[in-house]
């Protein structure tokens, strides 16, 4: 492997697991509003924004689906076929990532760490 292709599928990388770890930031709150039935403990009554339940819990699933779907195609590689050279990494890169962040939540920061406290205004 040359040092082009290697700056090449680094370039990937980065950019794949950027795009990755966005669409994962955007996942989260959405399938805490789901797991918590839109409960008025996360969404408060008085907010600018309210759709009405139906098409808010529509949304949200929407969202769930498309993201996830989307989420496995920017791991597939982007060639076919997959040669060590076409091969997308950032699958790799993401588990290490998530390996070493959970082996660090379990070993110390769970003990540790306070997140922050909201308290929604009325």
């Amino acid at each position: 492997m040359n040092m082009g292709v290697a700056k090449r599928i680094l370039l990937e990388i980065i950019l794949s697991s950027c795009i990755v770890l966005q669409q994962i930031t955007f996942l989260i709150p959405v399938v805490l509003l789901v797991w918590h039935r839109r409960s008025e403990n996360f969404l408060p009554r008085n907010r600018q924004f309210r759709l009405p339940e139906v098409i808010g819990r529509g949304a949200n699933l929407w969202t769930i689906l498309s993201v996830s779907v989307l989420t496995v195609v920017n791991f597939m590689p982007p060639f076919l076929p997959v040669t060590g050279d076409s091969m997308n990494y950032s699958i790799v890169v993401l588990g290490i990532l998530f390996l070493v962040g959970g082996i660090n939540w379990f070993l110390s920061a769970r003990k540790h760490y306070q997140g922050p406290r909201i308290i929604f205004h009325e």
